[in-house]
């Protein structure tokens, strides 16, 4: 996946797919993805330390919000 074949719905499910990849232990992948999510979203983000802290992020957010199912869900407006 490039960045360039990310825009919004596919941002939504690449970032779906990097936390099924973290939830069966396949970090590698994850971080890919969410390495191609923060180049698209967040460039200042697309660095190594930051992987893990998503990584981080999406282990804290499944454990608090275990019905969400989307970045809305997890931060209404």
């Amino acid at each position: 996946m490039t960045t360039e074949d990310m825009p919004g719905a596919a941002i939504e499910r690449a970032v779906e797919e990097a936390y099924a990849a973290f939830e069966s232990e396949r970090y590698d992948r994850a971080g890919e993805l969410l390495a191609a999510v923060a180049a698209v979203v967040a460039p200042e983000f697309a660095k190594p330390f930051w992987f893990d802290a998503a990584l981080c992020a999406l282990d804290g957010w499944a454990r608090d919000r275990p019905d969400a199912r989307s970045w809305t869900d997890l931060h209404p407006a």
